[in-house]
Protein backbone atom coordinates (compact mmCIF):
# COMPACT_ATOMS: atom_id res chain seq x y z
CA UNK A 1 0.00 0.00 0.00
CA UNK A 2 1.41 3.55 -1.31
CA UNK A 3 1.85 5.64 1.85
CA UNK A 4 0.98 9.58 1.29
CA UNK A 5 4.02 10.33 0.14
CA UNK A 6 4.65 8.09 -2.03
CA UNK A 7 0.97 8.95 -3.68
CA UNK A 8 2.13 12.53 -4.16
CA UNK A 9 5.42 11.99 -5.51
CA UNK A 10 3.50 9.39 -7.91
CA UNK A 11 1.05 11.79 -8.07
CA UNK A 12 3.34 15.24 -9.04
CA UNK A 13 4.53 13.58 -11.87
CA UNK A 14 1.38 12.44 -13.66
CA UNK A 15 -0.08 15.98 -12.84
CA UNK A 16 2.88 17.77 -13.99
CA UNK A 17 2.90 15.39 -17.17
CA UNK A 18 -0.40 17.21 -18.26
CA UNK A 19 1.06 20.37 -17.50
CA UNK A 20 4.10 19.71 -19.58
CA UNK A 21 2.14 18.99 -22.44
CA UNK A 22 0.83 22.42 -22.30
CA UNK A 23 4.47 23.95 -21.77
CA UNK A 24 5.69 22.10 -25.07
CA UNK A 25 2.53 23.87 -26.61
CA UNK A 26 3.41 27.15 -25.66
CA UNK A 27 7.09 27.39 -24.70
CA UNK A 28 7.41 30.85 -23.69
CA UNK A 29 5.02 30.90 -21.07
CA UNK A 30 6.22 28.99 -17.70
CA UNK A 31 3.15 26.56 -16.47
CA UNK A 32 1.29 27.89 -13.85
CA UNK A 33 -0.01 24.69 -11.44
CA UNK A 34 -2.82 25.93 -8.31
CA UNK A 35 -2.94 23.73 -5.30
CA UNK A 36 -6.45 23.97 -3.92
CA UNK A 37 -5.29 22.49 -0.38
CA UNK A 38 -8.41 21.63 1.98
CA UNK A 39 -6.59 21.31 5.09
CA UNK A 40 -3.74 23.54 6.77
CA UNK A 41 -0.15 24.49 5.14
CA UNK A 42 1.63 22.94 8.28
CA UNK A 43 -0.43 19.62 7.43
CA UNK A 44 0.74 20.18 4.20
CA UNK A 45 4.30 20.84 4.40
CA UNK A 46 5.94 17.23 3.95
CA UNK A 47 3.61 16.45 1.42
CA UNK A 48 4.33 19.26 -0.72
CA UNK A 49 7.51 19.13 0.06
CA UNK A 50 7.71 15.34 -1.57
CA UNK A 51 5.82 16.59 -4.69
CA UNK A 52 8.42 19.46 -5.19
CA UNK A 53 11.31 17.21 -4.95
CA UNK A 54 9.33 14.84 -7.27
CA UNK A 55 9.50 17.96 -10.02
CA UNK A 56 12.66 18.53 -9.12
CA UNK A 57 13.78 15.12 -10.03
CA UNK A 58 11.69 16.03 -13.48
CA UNK A 59 13.85 19.32 -14.10
CA UNK A 60 11.11 21.75 -12.62
CA UNK A 61 11.88 23.97 -10.06
CA UNK A 62 9.22 26.50 -8.56
CA UNK A 63 9.52 30.09 -10.03
CA UNK A 64 12.22 29.13 -12.60
CA UNK A 65 10.59 26.61 -14.87
CA UNK A 66 6.99 26.77 -13.31
CA UNK A 67 4.59 28.91 -11.00
CA UNK A 68 2.98 27.10 -8.18
CA UNK A 69 0.35 28.79 -6.13
CA UNK A 70 -0.91 27.67 -2.83
CA UNK A 71 -4.21 28.35 -1.67
CA UNK A 72 -5.37 26.78 1.73
CA UNK A 73 -8.77 26.45 3.07
CA UNK A 74 -7.32 25.56 6.50
CA UNK A 75 -10.19 23.38 7.52
CA UNK A 76 -13.10 25.11 6.49
CA UNK A 77 -14.78 23.54 3.62
CA UNK A 78 -17.33 26.27 3.01
CA UNK A 79 -13.94 28.40 1.79
CA UNK A 80 -13.12 26.15 -1.08
CA UNK A 81 -15.20 27.56 -3.96
CA UNK A 82 -13.77 31.17 -3.12
CA UNK A 83 -10.73 29.63 -3.49
CA UNK A 84 -11.13 27.72 -6.47
CA UNK A 85 -12.47 31.16 -8.23
CA UNK A 86 -9.55 32.45 -6.75
CA UNK A 87 -7.24 30.06 -8.65
CA UNK A 88 -8.91 31.19 -11.51
CA UNK A 89 -8.56 35.02 -11.40
CA UNK A 90 -4.40 33.98 -11.20
CA UNK A 91 -4.99 32.51 -14.23
CA UNK A 92 -3.66 28.89 -13.47
CA UNK A 93 -3.21 26.19 -15.83
CA UNK A 94 -3.70 23.45 -14.02
CA UNK A 95 -5.18 22.87 -10.84
CA UNK A 96 -4.36 20.47 -8.04
CA UNK A 97 -6.48 18.64 -5.43
CA UNK A 98 -7.45 16.37 -2.98
CA UNK A 99 -10.54 15.10 -1.22
CA UNK A 100 -14.43 15.04 -2.62
CA UNK A 101 -14.83 18.75 -1.03
CA UNK A 102 -11.75 20.32 -3.06
CA UNK A 103 -12.93 18.22 -6.26
CA UNK A 104 -16.13 19.49 -6.44
CA UNK A 105 -15.32 23.05 -5.89
CA UNK A 106 -12.90 23.24 -8.47
CA UNK A 107 -15.19 20.99 -10.79
CA UNK A 108 -17.85 23.76 -10.46
CA UNK A 109 -15.20 26.27 -10.53
CA UNK A 110 -13.99 25.30 -14.15
CA UNK A 111 -15.09 23.05 -16.81
CA UNK A 112 -12.20 24.71 -19.34
CA UNK A 113 -8.81 24.34 -16.98
CA UNK A 114 -7.48 20.67 -16.26
CA UNK A 115 -8.20 19.88 -12.64
CA UNK A 116 -6.59 16.60 -11.43
CA UNK A 117 -6.82 15.16 -7.70
CA UNK A 118 -4.92 13.36 -5.53
CA UNK A 119 -7.47 11.51 -3.94
CA UNK A 120 -10.83 10.99 -4.00
CA UNK A 121 -13.00 8.67 -2.07
CA UNK A 122 -15.32 7.70 -4.54
CA UNK A 123 -14.96 9.79 -7.81
CA UNK A 124 -17.65 7.66 -9.50
CA UNK A 125 -20.49 7.47 -6.63
CA UNK A 126 -19.66 11.45 -6.13
CA UNK A 127 -20.83 12.29 -9.60
CA UNK A 128 -16.92 14.12 -10.14
CA UNK A 129 -16.12 12.01 -13.17
CA UNK A 130 -18.66 10.02 -15.27
CA UNK A 131 -16.79 6.93 -15.35
CA UNK A 132 -13.23 5.75 -13.86
CA UNK A 133 -11.63 4.80 -17.44
CA UNK A 134 -12.95 7.68 -18.89
CA UNK A 135 -13.21 10.31 -16.37
CA UNK A 136 -14.46 13.00 -18.63
CA UNK A 137 -14.18 16.76 -18.92
CA UNK A 138 -11.85 18.71 -18.01
CA UNK A 139 -10.79 16.05 -14.39
CA UNK A 140 -8.69 12.29 -13.78
CA UNK A 141 -6.61 11.63 -10.79
CA UNK A 142 -6.72 9.05 -8.26
CA UNK A 143 -9.87 7.40 -6.31
CA UNK A 144 -9.16 5.66 -3.35
CA UNK A 145 -11.99 3.38 -3.79
CA UNK A 146 -13.38 3.33 -0.77
CA UNK A 147 -16.86 2.49 -1.14
CA UNK A 148 -15.54 -0.44 -2.04
CA UNK A 149 -12.79 -1.20 0.52
CA UNK A 150 -14.66 -0.57 3.94
CA UNK A 151 -16.12 -3.66 4.18
CA UNK A 152 -13.08 -5.61 3.17
CA UNK A 153 -11.24 -3.42 5.75
CA UNK A 154 -13.40 -4.40 8.57
CA UNK A 155 -13.61 -7.70 7.49
CA UNK A 156 -9.43 -7.96 7.78
CA UNK A 157 -9.83 -6.60 11.27
CA UNK A 158 -12.59 -9.21 11.95
CA UNK A 159 -9.98 -11.63 10.81
CA UNK A 160 -7.02 -10.45 12.74
CA UNK A 161 -8.97 -9.61 15.84
CA UNK A 162 -11.74 -11.99 16.13
CA UNK A 163 -12.82 -10.74 19.32
CA UNK A 164 -14.13 -7.35 17.80
CA UNK A 165 -17.69 -6.85 18.31
CA UNK A 166 -18.33 -3.52 17.58
CA UNK A 167 -16.12 -0.59 16.01
CA UNK A 168 -16.88 3.04 15.69
CA UNK A 169 -15.93 5.30 12.90
CA UNK A 170 -15.68 9.07 12.67
CA UNK A 171 -16.38 10.39 9.81
CA UNK A 172 -17.19 13.72 8.80
CA UNK A 173 -20.92 14.18 7.37
CA UNK A 174 -20.34 16.99 4.95
CA UNK A 175 -18.02 15.31 2.62
CA UNK A 176 -20.17 13.64 -0.08
CA UNK A 177 -17.12 11.52 -0.52
CA UNK A 178 -17.69 9.93 3.32
CA UNK A 179 -21.27 8.94 2.76
CA UNK A 180 -19.85 6.01 0.43
CA UNK A 181 -17.47 4.63 2.63
CA UNK A 182 -19.67 3.39 5.03
CA UNK A 183 -19.91 -0.52 5.14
Amino acid sequence: MLNRRMLLVTFGSSAFAASNSFAQQYPRKRPRIGWLVPTTQAEWNGLLEEYRRGMRELGYIEGNTVETEYLYADGHVDRLPDLAAKLLERKVDLIVTAGTPSIIAAKRATDKIPVVFAASSDPLNTGIVTSLARPGANLTGLSLMASDLSAKRLELIHTLVPSVNNIAVLWDSSNPGMAFTRP
